[in-house]
């Protein structure tokens, strides 16, 4: 009876000691570091779909299998990155010549954004084969926040042409930036515009204005120029016409030739002239 008893309790434990081998081997959250997301990759499923992250309970079957599948790990913190952009506003140089003073239109910003992208969005861009480490994640990283400052760019240049903004807003632009990129799984946690150096915008569009009503002047006398011109060109090709007809005419005539020699009264050739059309 004893003997049996003890058989029974030492299937207990090998059960339990193989349930626990089971559940360690296929148990994730130990893989991953506290910091990070983890991503099944396994020979059998492919890249799975639920990411490992902390906190949560996460036990995948592939790991029962020898070499089977491994955990890709990526860190979960945001990314920052600051750039400073400066140059001229679009032809500032042209539209600066059209006042005494030749105003700069020359301009500098420092911007500066930080981003986080959640962990599914990190699943999706390792099945898509856009990352497969950390380095290649930090890249992606880094051309979104290029992008998103370049949006920001874009959004000031539009409203120094807008003849219904009198001064430009970087508070609200920055909002608006960060509100319009928090898509797809992306977040943009912060997004900045300092050390700005910016020209007045109501001028610059006055100049641009005053350089496009000369220009319209210009191509105005330009085609005018050009018809009158045109005309010109066009009454001495009729007078050459004439004056090959008549050509003609004297020789096949020389005797008309001989009188036109011999003629004092310049109107009267003129007027044999005008006669050959």
């Amino acid at each position: 009876m004893k003997k049996r008893g003890a058989q029974v309790i030492w299937s207990l434990i090998i059960i339990i000691l193989a349930a626990g081998a089971v559940f360690g081997l296929g148990y994730t959250n130990f893989r991953v570091p506290s910091d990070s997301v983890g991503i099944v990759v396994s020979k059998t499923g492919g890249v799975n779909s639920k990411p490992v992250t902390a906190g949560t309970f996460c036990w995948n079957w592939e790991f029962l299998l020898p070499t089977n599948a491994s955990v890709k790990v990526f860190p979960a913190k945001s990314y920052s990155a600051t750039k400073v952009l400066s140059g001229e506003l679009p032809s500032g140089k042209l539209y600066s010549q059209q006042l005494k003073d030749n105003p700069d239109f020359n301009y500098s910003a420092e911007f500066s954004v930080t981003v986080k992208a959640d962990s599914s969005k990190i699943v999706e861009l390792l099945k898509a084969s856009r990352i497969t480490e950390s380095a290649d994640l930090d890249k992606w990283y880094e051309s979104q926040a290029e992008e998103i400052i370049n949006s920001a760019m874009d959004e000031i240049l539009k409203a120094v042409n807008d003849s219904s903004v009198e001064k430009l807003d970087f508070a609200a632009i920055s909002e608006n930036v960060k509100t319009k990129n928090t898509k797809d799984g992306l977040e943009v946690v912060s997004f900045g515009i300092s050390k700005t150096k910016f020209p007045d915008a109501e001028l610059y569009r006055y100049c641009k204005k005053t350089y496009s009503e000369y220009n319209a002047i210009v191509d105005r006398k330009i085609e005018e120029l050009a018809s009158v011109q045109a005309q010109d060109i066009a009454a001495n090709n009729r007078n050459l016409r004439k004056l090959e007809a008549f050509a003609k005419v004297l020789k096949e005539h020389p005797e008309l030739s001989e009188f036109l020699k011999n003629s004092k009264d310049m109107n009267e050739t003129l007027k044999a002239i005008s006669s050959f059309n």
